[in-house]
């Protein structure tokens, strides 16, 4: 599922942890486009900014002591993170 912590009315963003079946790529990618609909729909597009990670696409090369270098996924979860945009 989707989880979301609520934020005081002057929050600068919100961070959404996905988990579970949503946690799937084409699941993940069907939360992340919705949001990003829903923000167009209420007129927010302009006010909001969203950032996306998946841990398929989230790696760090690691050296170890023996030297040998091995891509480890750095996100245990998806994310979604929305951002209030800077007010001109």
């Amino acid at each position: 599922g989707v989880s979301a912590l609520c934020e005081p009315d002057d929050a600068l963003s919100s961070l959404l942890v996905v988990a579970g079946e949503a946690a799937e790529l084409d699941a993940y990618r069907a939360v992340r486009q919705n949001l990003a609909l829903a923000l167009a729909l209420l007129g927010l597009a302009e006010s909001f900014t969203l950032s996306a990670f998946h841990p398929r696409d989230t790696f760090e090369l690691r050296v170890e002591e023996d030297g040998s270098r091995t891509w480890t996924v750095t996100l245990p979860h998806p994310l979604v993170h929305i951002v209030k945009r800077k007010s001109e």
